[in-house]
């Protein structure tokens, strides 16, 4: 199993391939898109700074823990609560458009350990990456 920074090197160097290939000439002339920021900033051309990086997350209400700071107050369990909200008795589970259960779950790996992480600075964190080379004249044998 991979370790949580091989997964984000890998992401990382996916993402600079796709960007590499999709920023020279012949992209010029191809349809356009969107280029978004990294930080978030600039995505909602309502509210430039919504959901850009470290800021607040929007509360809709006030704060109501058992100790007034942190502590969760007692109530029923998270699965009654999710099973009375999200009752898919009859409902269709598959995507309209083609999309498996992994596209919520990698949103979910997003929103989770990258979005909420820990900002302060440990250093450095150089990420290796090593190119491997096939050789034109190599053959696989039956």
């Amino acid at each position: 199993m991979r370790g949580l920074g091989t997964s984000v090197a890998i992401f990382v160097a996916t993402i600079t391939v796709s960007l590499a290939l999709s920023s020279g000439p012949a992209a010029a002339s191809g349809p356009s898109f969107v280029v978004r920021t990294l930080d978030g900033s600039q995505n909602n051309l309502g509210h430039a700074q919504w959901g850009s990086a470290n800021t607040q997350y929007v509360r809709v209400g006030p704060t109501n823990y058992a100790d007034g700071i942190s502590t969760m107050k007692s109530g029923p369990s998270p699965r009654y609560v999710s099973d009375r909200v999200f009752n898919d008795i009859g409902q269709n589970l598959f995507s309209e458009n083609g999309v498996t259960q992994w596209g919520w779950i990698w949103g979910q790996f997003l929103d989770h350990d990258i979005g909420l992480r820990d900002e302060t600075s440990t250093g450095s964190a150089p990420l290796a990456f090593h190119a491997i080379r096939s050789s034109p004249s190599a053959t696989t044998s039956a």
